[in-house]
């Protein structure tokens, strides 16, 4: 191919990041936008309030508002306004950052001579099947959650039908690569590309000293802190978490729990009252952009990730970079990030088994620092963004060159 490339990133999250693929997204593009050879369109929905990049080309076709409806409305103005946009600088390929929210779904249904990829983070099954596994009320369930069980019937075939047109697929771990090619529905050329962490951003440099300066009311906090960080939402096993910190306070074992994200508050300060957590001993911070996260991390002791579903955790491959001795559940493809030299895994859903984990760790601060050390080096050795985003480019150039 003579000239540069030109890319449509198709990024339903992107201005102010709120999750794993917003993450994956803003890596992504930031390291594609540095390659010579390639010219990156990100098409996103705007977000009140967000700043553009100035570095980057963007162009937002909606505004979100929300973390549900958005999608469609962004869905829609893809439809819509694509064409325009394609006449004017002439893509040589699509790229659609996250399989569930199919945001060039409309694209898909006509014929469009440019190739497309889309990276496969979950599907909508696994994550229905998250929420029901974590919580069978709906009335404990984040509105996200609910809408997405009321809503599967229209998405479940939503994505049939796109997976039907999908020719080429990136997943962002081995396991999953291996289930997708079992599963009739996708008979794309798949391949593998494990999610990159920005060691630049999350840096072995950043002192507590450096990180008591963003977060100062941690001055106050004399116990190990225990984090939790992620969205508020049963799926993530908040409720798993907070039972394993009470059952830290009811052996006696002292430590401070620090809750870090957006969703339900109400939730999580119910569980934490339900279960007799004193309110001198735990924290929530809200939401925590992305680059205030690293600051956090190092103030944080423990990470635990008790999740009922996930792939390929951004916020474990965070937490273990800065430091954080990490305690995870055996979900999707944790078992590639987390081994018994680096970190402890427990079964999905056993609160018994994270408390014995985090037990183990707040008693015993040799096992705390070594599972320390070795996670971080494993973490900036295998897990770069710099290797995610070459990997990225060279599929691309399968791609076209297959086309």
């Amino acid at each position: 191919m003579v000239g540069k490339i030109r890319i449509a990133l198709l990024a339903p999250e992107f201005l102010t990041p709120w999750g794993g693929v917003g993450t994956y997204t803003v890596n992504l593009a930031e390291g594609l936008s540095k390659y010579k050879d390639i010219e990156l369109h990100i098409i996103t929905p705007m977000v009140p309030g967000a700043k553009k990049p100035k570095h980057l080309n963007i162009h937002t076709l909606s505004t979100a508002n929300d973390q549900f409806f958005y999608n469609l409305k962004f869905q829609l103005a893809i439809g819509r306004k694509f064409k325009e946009l394609h006449e004017r600088y002439h893509f040589d390929l699509i790229h659609a950052a996250n399989l569930v929210h199919m945001p060039d779904i409309f694209l898909r249904l006509r014929s469009l001579d440019i190739p497309s990829v889309v990276t496969i983070h979950t599907t909508i099954e696994g994550q229905i099947g998250g929420f029901i596994t974590s919580n069978k009320n709906p009335l404990k369930m984040a509105p996200s959650e609910l809408f997405s069980i009321i809503g599967y019937p229209y998405i479940g075939l939503m994505q049939y039908l796109y997976l039907k047109k999908t020719r080429f697929a990136i997943t962002v771990s081995e396991k999953f690569k291996i289930m997708l090619e079992h599963d009739r529905r996708c008979t794309a050329r798949i391949t593998a590309i494990p999610n990159g962490l920005d060691t630049r951003l999350y840096g072995e440099k950043i002192s507590r000293a450096q990180a008591l300066k963003h977060f100062p009311q941690f001055r106050l906090v004399k116990s190990p802190v225990v984090l939790y960080a992620g969205r508020l939402i049963t799926q993530k096993g908040i409720d798993l978490y907070v039972k394993s910190v009470a059952q830290m306070h009811k052996k006696g074992i002292d430590c401070f729990a620090v809750i870090a994200g957006r969703g339900n508050e109400g939730y999580v300060l119910d569980l934490l009252k339900e279960h007799n957590i004193p309110e001198e001993k735990y924290m929530l911070t809200g939401h925590i952009e992305q680059r205030m996260l690293p600051y956090l991390y190092r103030l944080a002791d423990i990470f635990m990730l008790p999740s009922y579903y996930e792939n390929f955790p951004y916020s474990l491959l965070e937490a273990m970079s800065m430091g954080c001795s990490c305690i995870a559940t055996d979900v999707g493809a944790v078992d590639e990030i987390i081994n018994n030299k680096n970190g402890l895994i427990a079964p999905k859903g056993d609160a018994s088994k994270l408390a014995a984990h985090l037990r183990a760790l707040l008693t015993d601060p040799a096992l705390m620092q070594r599972l320390s050390e070795q996670g971080s080096k494993d973490i900036r050795k295998r897990f770069t963004k710099d290797v995610m985003v070459e990997q990225t480019y060279q599929y691309y150039k399968e791609v076209l060159n297959s086309w």
